[in-house]
């Protein structure tokens, strides 16, 4: 491992919980974005399709004028 991923490792594990819950959507969505595209959530945008066809799909929250 370099030097540089050490520090970067180092400096990761000593975040204040403030500062980790700023960092988490980005590693969240980078995550989503790679799985997304490597097919692996391709079950759920297919059950969403049958969901939708279905007319199970509603509007979220549901008592929006």
């Amino acid at each position: 491992m370099s030097a540089a991923v050490l520090e970067l490792k180092e400096r990761i594990e000593n975040l204040s919980s403030e500062e980790w819950r700023e960092l988490e959507p980005v590693i969240w969505d980078k995550q989503i974005e790679e799985d997304a595209a490597s097919g692996r959530l391709d079950f759920l945008f297919s059950e969403i399709d049958q969901a939708e066809a279905a007319g199970e799909i509603k509007d979220w929250p549901e008592d929006k004028p």
